[in-house]
């Protein structure tokens, strides 16, 4: 039988029990003081896009870049439909263009000419009206692209300045650029929408994949054209990548400061010019369970079964909390679990738990799987080193493969009065939920008490 391997597309199947802050999003949008800008912070791997992907869903009921049978009923669609229009721009895929925020706007005239099209259910418009709006629009772009090839921050305010003069009051007849961008806003949603309550929603995702200088052009742009009435920003980023890109571009005035501090004060700065921006930044929080997210994702019945019972009364993270992390161990730990027979083998326990740690280290540590692969006998140095018994040694004398990792928990021994059984006291190192140097299994092999003889005849199967 073929293993179905996960995909990391976005998709509408909400696992992470987002749905209430979509809902909750949305209602802000619709009636949140426009001009607003909206920030969504999550790490890579956190599921950002698909977190915008169903708030568009929820908003104006498109699929566009979904798999729309992957549909969690509980996510109503289109429910403001008549009241929002949503345009999405991939940042990322823009950032070598001299004016990100030409970009954006070329891709909001086109977004709305399919949208307008798509209301006017005809091959082409048939509104004078939106016809002439739509063609300005592209009229504005292209020549804010000619004054615009070689754009700097310092210069995105005297360029609107100097088109105003030339252009916009001679040919236009309104006052600026951003006058004449609002206007030919609310022309085309008041042709196609009802109610009082109109709003043009712009999505912007991966900005912090952008160079650090094209996602600060970008976001100057929009502070400088796209303050419209009735227009809401939603921007996806991971926030520290961006302050610190917004950080590397502002003018530096810290001789005040010594070197160690110099970074400090410049992201300090650089945060304070993101917050003029993003009136509030909402940050995903990683999934509660994240090993309910991985026994989700596994197709055997019996491993999945396995996998359940050995977490269960285990109150210790012991994988890591990103979704995109989670959906990469699940399909190494479906491909392996067709190499084993599972059945009614008195040691499916075993076998599971051998697996999980197996399809971890694998993933996660490929070097520390090499050296394993090559020498059975590793696991138990790896064992020793991930439960801190490390034959008594303290951390300088740990291999530098093993000291550049952390662990989530720190095991300590103490004394309670006894001297048969070992004592050891297991406390939180509070450990960031997206750090990639996290040895975050750890916990669980020292749970699951497995030896060499135990482990490596799964280690046999799966070579």
């Amino acid at each position: 039988m073929p293993v179905r391997i996960h995909s990391d597309h976005p998709t509408l199947n909400d696992k992470l029990n987002r749905i209430a802050s979509i809902r909750n999003k949305a209602e802000q949008i619709m009636t949140c003081h426009t001009p607003q800008v909206f920030g969504i912070h999550g790490d890579w791997g956190s599921g950002k896009t698909s977190y915008l992907r169903q708030l568009r869903f929820h908003l104006d009921g498109t699929t566009e870049g979904v798999d729309a049978s992957q549909l969690n009923h509980q996510l109503k669609g289109d429910k403001y439909k008549n009241k929002v229009v949503t345009v999405w721009f991939d940042a990322w895929r823009y950032q070598h263009e001299p004016a990100p925020v030409v970009a954006l706007l070329q891709e909001i005239r086109k977004q709305f000419t399919s949208w307008a099209k798509l209301k006017d259910k005809a091959d082409k418009l048939t509104s004078v009206t939106v016809q002439s709006v739509l063609n300005s629009f592209s009229d504005i772009t292209k020549l804010l692209s000619i004054e615009n090839t070689a754009l700097n921050p310092k210069s995105i305010q005297e360029t609107g300045e100097k088109w105003e003069k030339e252009h916009l009051e001679q040919k236009l007849g309104v006052d600026s650029i951003q006058e004449f961008l609002e206007k030919a806003t609310t022309a085309v949603l008041s042709e196609f929408l009802s109610g009082k309550t109109k709003r043009l929603v712009i999505i912007i995702d991966d900005l912090d994949r952008c160079s650090p200088s094209s996602a600060y052009r970008l976001l100057e742009g929009l502070k400088v054209y796209l303050g419209l009435k009735n227009c809401v920003f939603i921007v996806g980023m991971n926030q520290q990548i961006v302050v610190e890109a917004i950080a590397a571009n502002l003018p530096q005035e810290l001789s005040q400061y010594s070197n160690e501090h110099k970074k400090a004060a410049m992201c300090i700065r650089g945060e304070a010019y993101l917050e003029k921006i993003c009136s509030h930044i909402e940050r995903l929080q990683p999934p509660a369970d994240a090993v309910r997210f991985l026994t989700d994702l596994v197709e055997n019945p019996h491993l999945k079964v396995e996998l359940v019972n050995a977490a269960a009364g285990f109150d210790v993270p012991f994988l890591p909390p990103n979704p995109r992390r989670i959906k990469a161990l699940a399909n190494t730990v479906n491909n392996w679990a067709g190499l084993i027979a599972w059945g009614t083998d008195p040691l499916r326990e075993i076998k599971a738990k051998s697996l999980l740690i197996l399809a971890y280290v694998y993933q996660f540590h490929g070097e520390l799987f090499q050296r394993w692969q090559f020498t059975p006998s590793f696991y138990s140095q790896l064992n020793s080193w991930a439960t801190e018994s490390w034959g008594g040694k303290d951390t300088n004398d740990w291999p530098d493969y093993l000291a550049t990792l952390r662990l989530p928990h720190k095991v300590t021994p103490f004394d309670h009065g006894s001297t048969e059984v070992p004592q050891v006291r297991s406390t939180s190192t509070y450990p960031d939920p997206y750090a990639t140097d996290m040895f975050w299994i750890a916990p669980f092999m020292s749970m699951a008490d497995l030896t060499e003889q135990d482990i490596n005849p799964v280690l046999q199967l799966i070579k």
